[in-house]
């Protein structure tokens, strides 16, 4: 089985791979199984707290996990790869993402994709731990093309695209499944142990800024299609109460297959009860809860996050000055008082702003509150905790 995680299911490279699965089902000939986990606009530093969970509910047992964040991570302008005092994590990233995944009890073996000029960090970490590496760049300027071929190949020489073409894509996509569906044998049936990990690479102070949940203990997201009986409307998990200002949807994301999740549209001022959703989810008693949501240029909601009905612990707004719209994960732990990125890239060490003194392991109800004005929006991706 392979898991495509990268680019968004609107991007062709993965879709072409899945269409090409699909073409050998129909025909008896399939060899590849493809679970599309991509999700659009998002950052290897955007999904390090999910990216377990995420296999293990949406792709138990996948073999192959294609890695290809080579647009979004191009630059680090993210907010994630400049904390504290820190201007590039793209590299503790990638490490803290990649040992995540060969940490697992059946690890899947690791395949880098580069539809456009590498990222030093992937390369770095992919040098490191010994994983392979599919470049189409590389593969393309080893070969002589002809004129026309060259003005629709011309991005490999410029940093002024930052997409590959869907001509691109397309090889691509057909280079990858060729491989995958010619290899000798089934993955799954290999039954050598796994070699040890190398010797980290990055300080564990940059790693610390990108925390992990191999074992969560609730973990609600949006289903991408075709993996339950109600595809892309499926959610794994359930709100307590939602209020009428709230519906699961995509739209407002462009109406793409990956962009379900909860929309909140405020309503007129005093309707408290329509604008809240809750959460009833377990957690442990470091108190650990991610949750991932929309931010954009063109949004101005707000909400407040309220604790088993208490006072508004965070207030968090989905605008900011980047010319964008991207899923963001925020990270809390209510159950200390030390801050869990620890250090901050700073001599001294911060402490924990949203720490609910006494709050112990067992069952919290985890409440958003629209609080911007009347038809001011906030999506809401994502729920997770340790």
């Amino acid at each position: 089985k392979a898991a495509a995680g990268g680019a968004g299911l609107d991007c062709p490279w993965p879709l072409r791979v899945a269409r090409r699965a699909a073409t050998a089902a129909g025909n008896g000939t399939q060899r590849v199984v493809v679970h599309n986990l991509a999700i659009s606009a998002t950052c290897t530093g955007c999904v390090t707290a999910q990216i377990v969970p995420r296999l293990a509910a949406l792709a138990p047992n996948a073999s192959v996990v294609l890695f290809d964040y080579g647009i979004n991570d191009a630059d680090a302008h993210k907010a994630v790869y400049h904390q504290g005092n820190f201007r590039d994590l793209r590299g503790a990233a990638t490490e803290v993402f990649i040992r995540e995944i060969l940490s697992m009890d059946r690890p899947p073996v690791i395949v880098v994709i580069e539809g456009r000029a590498p990222v030093g960090a992937h390369r770095a970490v992919a040098t490191g731990y010994d994983l392979d590496v599919i470049s189409y760049r590389d593969a393309i300027r080893a070969l002589p093309v002809t004129a026309s071929y060259s003005q629709r190949i011309r991005w490999t020489n410029t940093k002024m695209m930052s997409h590959p073409p869907a001509t691109v894509h397309t090889a691509l996509g057909d280079l990858i499944y060729a491989i995958l569906s010619t290899r000798p044998g089934d993955c799954n049936e290999i039954s050598a142990a796994p070699p040890p990990l190398p010797k980290l690479l990055f300080p564990a102070d940059q790693r610390a800024m990108f925390p992990t949940c191999g074992m969560p203990l609730a973990f609600l997201t949006s289903a991408p299609p075709g993996t339950t009986p109600a595809g892309a409307e499926a959610m794994l998990g359930a709100p307590a109460a939602v209020g009428a200002s709230w519906r699961f949807t995509a739209a407002d994301a462009g109406d793409r297959a990956d962009k379900f999740g909860w929309l909140g549209v405020k309503g007129k001022e005093g309707s408290s009860s329509a604008d809240r959703i809750s959460f009833r989810l377990e957690f442990s008693g470091l108190g650990f809860l991610a949750f991932e949501f929309l931010r954009s240029y063109a949004w101005d909601g707000r909400v407040s996050i309220i604790i088993d009905g208490k006072r508004p612990l965070l207030d968090l707004g989905s605008h900011w000055e980047d010319q964008s719209s991207q899923r963001v994960t925020n990270y809390l732990a209510l159950g200390t008082s030390k801050n869990i990125n620890v250090g901050h890239g700073r001599s001294k060490k911060l402490t924990n702003r949203h720490y609910v003194p006494g709050f112990r392991a067992g069952f919290h109800n985890v409440t958003f509150v629209l609080k911007g004005p009347p038809s001011s929006r906030f999506k809401l991706y994502t729920l997770l905790t340790c």
